[in-house]
């Protein structure tokens, strides 16, 4: 399936949308609710958020990377 990349960043910037508004959800709850596991075998919501905060601080320059050394050599309606 190929999207463009309009359709793919516009997606993207709906799901940061959605999770500034789920972060500032949390903000109110307090730490015993937010480290609360619902068995010994899942995460806490806190716990999730730690992993994707690790993942994205080495995706994030990683794609910054890409970006910058693709500048200029790909059109503005690009598909993937």
């Amino acid at each position: 399936m190929k999207v463009s990349n309009k359709e793919l960043l516009g997606e993207l910037r709906s799901m940061i949308n959605q999770s500034m508004k789920d972060v500032n959800a949390m903000i109110e709850l307090n730490d015993k609710d937010l480290n609360k596991r619902a068995s010994e075998q899942s995460w806490s919501a806190l716990e999730c958020i730690e992993h994707l905060n690790a993942y994205a601080q080495f995706y994030n320059p990683q794609i910054t990377t890409k970006i910058q050394n693709y500048q200029g050599k790909t059109s503005a309606n690009q598909t993937f």
